[in-house]
């Protein structure tokens, strides 16, 4: 069966294909089982989760079923992001944008020690940068880079 013909409804998160690439939906509701390696997911592939960084002392806890989790940074404070609520299936991924609308320098940021990668660095003022991570029933690993900023 072709996938499309599995596909029922799209709102809200980044399919990542076998062949490599990746394509943004809003969710994807399928009427079959999708198999992915290791990982088979019936019904909502991910969702959109928000937090809004306004104060300090906000923690930000990723929820496991969401696919991308947007962090919007209107103060310089620090936060931080906690481990995943929930239990991770091996081979799952979060994507983590940070968008910086302070209006100068954002606080740092501390990420939980299960995630692992090798450095980040804030967006400038008015722009974003995401990382994503994927679980290997220990950790989050980094395996996209978090490299440049996005407008």
């Amino acid at each position: 069966m072709r996938l499309r013909n599995l596909i029922t409804s799209v709102s809200n998160a980044i399919v990542t294909w076998a062949t490599g690439w990746s394509h943004v939906f809003q969710t994807v509701t399928v009427t079959g089982t999708l198999t992915a390696g290791s990982v088979i997911t019936s019904g909502a592939v991910g969702t959109l989760q928000t937090a809004a960084i306004t104060g300090a002392g906000i923690t930000v806890t990723p929820n496991v079923g969401d696919a991308v989790v947007l962090i919007t940074a209107t103060n310089n404070a620090a936060f931080t992001v906690a481990l995943p609520a929930g239990t991770g299936a091996i081979g799952q991924r979060i994507v983590i944008v940070v968008v910086n609308s302070v209006g100068g320098a954002m606080g740092a940021i501390t990420f939980n020690a299960s995630y692992n990668f090798s450095t980040w660095t804030s967006p400038a003022n008015g722009t974003r940068r995401a990382i994503e991570f994927q679980y290997d029933g220990t950790a989050w690993n980094q395996i996209s880079p978090a490299g440049v900023d996005i407008s």
